[in-house]
């Protein structure tokens, strides 16, 4: 969870404060991961500040493994692009090495359930504006003037009505397709990602009043968030 902030010291530059919680859930082990970093002042007015989220595949026994690695290498990763590319082109390469890595790691796996397969959904807030990217069916959502929207569109199919299938994921297929996309940054935007146990179980309304509530820490709504999910099963 993000929000922006002006900062007095200079008009170009742009903090970001993160809150974040994850937990288990009803399942044995947790198989999502996220990761935030706010640069230096001259690093970020370069590359930005980042915030991504990522969801391992259930029927993967490396689910857990495919998150944290996905999250921590593409900060890792980006930061380390020249100066000169883009941000979307930075986004592209990072995460077209990245899904290169795990799809050829998976690919070596006797079975199937061994691979390394990962949602994956991040924003990149550098000067006023945020840069998204997604893969999957794990959110970005922008609560602005008190109306929460969804950004991204989820990569999946449902075979019924509580059954469904990705369609796309990091890992899934050597050839990767990721959704851009940039929105111009207001002060005060909140922005809210998340994966599928928090979204399929609270609707847009129930987070919405979370990220509404101004006296608390982000830290401490994220953790709300999680856990009234956890209450809805």
């Amino acid at each position: 969870m993000t929000n922006k902030q002006s900062n007095p010291q200079t008009s170009q530059s742009l903090d970001v404060i993160f809150g974040g919680f994850s937990d288990k859930g009803v399942k044995p082990e947790n198989q999502d991961a996220f990761a935030a970093q706010q640069p230096n002042l001259s690093t970020r007015k370069l590359k930005g500040s980042v915030v991504c989220i990522a969801d391992g595949v259930s029927c993967s026994d490396n689910a857990k493994e495919a998150s944290q690695l996905s999250v921590t290498t593409f900060i890792s990763d980006y930061y380390s692009t020249p100066d000169s590319w883009t941000v979307k082109e930075s986004v592209a390469r990072v995460l077209s090495s990245l899904n290169s890595w795990l799809y050829h790691h998976g690919k070596q796996a006797d079975y199937r359930q061994n691979q390394s397969v990962t949602t994956f959904s991040g924003v990149i807030f550098k000067s006023n504006t945020a840069n998204v990217f997604h893969i999957g069916d794990s959110r970005v959502y922008l609560l602005r003037d008190g109306i929460l929207r969804q950004l991204t569109k989820d990569h999946s199919q449902f075979t019924s009505k509580t059954s469904s299938f990705l369609t796309r994921a990091l890992g899934m297929d050597s050839h990767l397709e990721v959704d851009f996309f940039q929105r111009e940054l207001q002060l005060g935007d909140r922005f809210l990602l998340t994966t599928d146990g928090v979204h399929d179980s609270l609707n847009q309304t129930q987070l919405s009043k979370h990220l509404s509530e101004q006296r608390l820490s982000l830290e401490k709504i994220a953790t709300a968030i999680c856990l009234e999910a956890e209450e809805a099963g």
